[in-house]
């Protein structure tokens, strides 16, 4: 399945709509203000809650917490690298993800054991604050679209 990812332009945190490959709205992203580290809210159209972000604040490199049903379902972690751009993402009921790529172009490629499961580019839309997250079938979309906006949000601070 291939989602349109694109963060609001004008709000004050980071917010993001998610379409899918249609253009018809899947879900919502709202990050919460006047918090401590950084909390977004992943929603389906009727407003329910499908997955929660939060940011650690007592560690070393950027890591992120992906809530779902009020359990932690992954942590998504900013490795060291020199080249190009490594995340972890520890799942919490599966394989970790190993995510690399490059953080200029936004294009980074999610691999499972050597198998690819879900592909990010910004090269399939031109406009600037817009890129498409491509999920390989039987996947949990919304684990890799929450891991995306991870990414975004760490690249973003930068």
């Amino acid at each position: 399945m291939l989602y349109q990812l694109r963060e609001k332009l004008f709000s004050l945190g980071e917010d993001f709509v998610i379409q899918d490959d249609q253009g018809n709205d899947c879900y919502l992203a709202t990050s919460k203000l006047f918090s401590l580290g950084e909390k977004l809210s992943l929603c389906d159209l009727s407003g329910q809650e499908v997955a929660r972000i939060e940011q650690e604040l007592l560690t070393l490199r950027p890591t992120y917490t992906i809530w779902r049903d009020g359990s932690e379902a992954a942590t998504v972690t900013k490795r060291l690298g020199f080249l190009s751009e490594h995340f972890v993402v520890d799942v919490a009921e599966s394989e970790s993800l190993d995510v690399q790529g490059d953080p200029w172009n936004h294009e980074y490629t999610f691999m499972r054991a050597d198998q690819e499961v879900a592909r990010v580019s910004k090269q399939w839309f031109s406009l600037s604050e817009r890129y498409g997250v491509e999920v390989q079938p039987n996947e949990d979309d919304v684990l890799i679209l929450a891991s995306a906006m991870v990414i975004d949000v760490i690249n973003d601070k930068r």
